[in-house]
Parts: C-alpha cells; sequence; structure tokens
C-alpha cells in the first residue's frame, strides 16, 4: 500500500477512535447515574461484563472483515478499553450512592472514571480505596479483568488482524497468479475481427487492411503472402503489426499479459497466425530468442495449436 494511504487510513482510524471516545464520555457524563444499586451490584457487574463480552466480540468480527484489519484492531481494542472503563465507573459510582463508606471519599462521575483508570493501569495512587466488602469484590474482579484484557484480548486482537493481513495476501497471490481462478486464466475469447466478412468474401487484402488497419488477421493474410513469395522483410513487418494490434485487442477483452487464447475460436486466429508469421519469419532472420519467445508464447496462449502454425 502507498504510504500516503497509509497516513491516510491510519488518521481516519484515530479519528474515529477519538469521536468513539467523545460519544462514550459524553454518554457517560449525560446519563442520569441515581439510581442506587443497593444489592443488585452482582447482577449489574454481570451485566456490564456482558456488554463488553458483546463489543469485543463484535470488534474481532470487525477485524476478521476489515481491508485494514491492522488499523481496525487498533479501533477496536480502544473502543472496548473504553466500554469497559464506562461500565466499571458506573458502577462504583452507583455503589458509592448505595453504599455509605463503600470508598475511602465520595464519589462524582469524574473521581469514578479516574479510580476505573487508574485501577486498570495498576498505578494505584491510594486516594481512592474500596472500603466496604461488595466494592473491595468489585475492584477485585476489575483488576482480574485487566490483566484478562490487557494480556489475552490485545493478543487476540493481535493475531486476529495479523490472521486477517496473512489470508488477504494469500488471496491476493493467488488472484495474482491465477487471474481469481485456481485453474488459471480464463480463457480469451476476441470478438469478431472487423476484416473477417471482407475476407471471407474474396475483397483485396490490402484494400481490406486499408479500410481496417485495426485487424489482426488482415495482417496476418499479408505476412502470409508475403512468406510465401519470398519476401520475408515484408512478411516480418506486416507479422509484427498484426501482432501488436492483436495485443490491443486481447487488452481490451481482459487478457493480463499471459493464459488461454484458444486456437479453437475463430476470432482468436488473427492474432495467433500474425505471431505465427512472425516467428517463421524471424526464424529466416536468425533470431533464436525471438523464436524460442514466439514459440513459448503459442504454446502457452493453446497447447493443441496445430503444429504447422509453430516455428
Amino acid at each position: 500500500m502507498p504510504q500516503r494511504a497509509v497516513v491516510i487510513d491510519a488518521s481516519r482510524v484515530a479519528a474515529h477512535i477519538a469521536v468513539t471516545i467523545a460519544v462514550l464520555l459524553l454518554a457517560y457524563w449525560v446519563a442520569p447515574i441515581q439510581d442506587p444499586i443497593d444489592s443488585s451490584w452482582a447482577l449489574r457487574m454481570v451485566t456490564g461484563l456482558l456488554v463488553t463480552g458483546l463489543v469485543l466480540w463484535w470488534q474481532i468480527a470487525a477485524v476478521r472483515a476489515s481491508p485494514r484489519p491492522v488499523l481496525q484492531a487498533a479501533q477496536g481494542l480502544m473502543l472496548s478499553i473504553g466500554v469497559f472503563l464506562i461500565i466499571f465507573a458506573t458502577l462504583y459510582l452507583a455503589m458509592d450512592q448505595a453504599i455509605t463508606g463503600a470508598f475511602s471519599q465520595p464519589l462524582d462521575k469524574t473521581s469514578a472514571l479516574y479510580f476505573a483508570i487508574t485501577t486498570l493501569s495498576t498505578v494505584g495512587y491510594g486516594d481512592i480505596t474500596p472500603l466496604s466488602h461488595a466494592a473491595q469484590i468489585v475492584v477485585s474482579v476489575q483488576m482480574l479483568l485487566d490483566l484478562v484484557l490487557l494480556a489475552v484480548i490485545a493478543r487476540v486482537f493481535l493475531r486476529t488482524a495479523s490472521g486477517a493481513v496473512n489470508r488477504r495476501k494469500a488471496e491476493t497471490s493467488v488472484s495474482t497468479m491465477t487471474g481469481g481462478n485456481l485453474l488459471g486464466p480464463a480463457p480469451v475469447q476476441l470478438p469478431e475481427d472487423p476484416a473477417a466478412a471482407a475476407i471471407a468474401a474474396g475483397g483485396d487484402i490490402r484494400a481490406i487492411v486499408r479500410d481496417h488497419p485495426d485487424s489482426s488477421l488482415a495482417w496476418a493474410v499479408l505476412a502470409e503472402q508475403a512468406m510465401d513469395s519470398g519476401d520475408d522483410v515484408a512478411a516480418y513487418a506486416y507479422a509484427r503489426t498484426g501482432y501488436h494490434r492483436g495485443l490491443d485487442r486481447l487488452r481490451r477483452s481482459g487478457w493480463k499479459g499471459a493464459g488461454p487464447v484458444p486456437w479453437a475460436h475463430e476470432p482468436n486466429q488473427g492474432f495467433l497466425r500474425s505471431l505465427s508469421s512472425l516467428g517463421h519469419a524471424a526464424t529466416s532472420f536468425d533470431e533464436t530468442d525471438e523464436v524460442a519467445r514466439i514459440r513459448a508464447f503459442l504454446l502457452d496462449a493453446d497447447p493443441k495449436l496445430p503444429s504447422d502454425l509453430v516455428p
């Protein structure tokens, strides 16, 4: 991927992360968290963990499907951590409102989030500590889950992203080698040659070439006539012109530089006859390398090509 594209994608992911965190923080600060949780704190903690698990599952699936899995993994990990912290901050705030003396000092939304972050980072300044048994249990659960989140979940994201990158490389490699088909590129079938009807009607070949200079079939006929008359120089020139005209038509038909161009499909024959005539003319010039290249090209195009066409 070009460096500029990488920078643009990384900037977009950074912007998405910033927006996501901003939305989470806004929801946290705006949402009314005033109802005490009394004895239902355990149920709320389990619900919060389920929500975190769903977010993780969703983000890991997004990494697998993303065309930019590494960047998506970074975004998914940040979103998962953000949801995790806000769920525990909300839980701490509700516990503080429900249980007198649950923490060493009263909590508000800022201090509850601050405490959740310092617990995650294992800094633990000691300015806020859990005092009640319920608060100590919840904080202990967060500390254990922090280890899972940082040591296991981060690795899961990394491995998922790495696997997705390797899978896309393999798919790209297969597509490059086979044109997207494990059996090889699909055979190219050219449309009808623009001069085919006129040649079949027995028109003057030179006049036909003037009317249809893009016809590889017309140039092939001219080359074959020149070879029959012993003019190998003219045959070489005519055949090379027909060869290049045919290449143009092949590329317009989806040919990628290699693969079958079957002789049995009649509109392909003008190109193949031009290439064959070029090889025969090159033989008379002792162009050994050129002859070998043309022979390989013809046999790659169609291994069942009539033997007299192979130089």
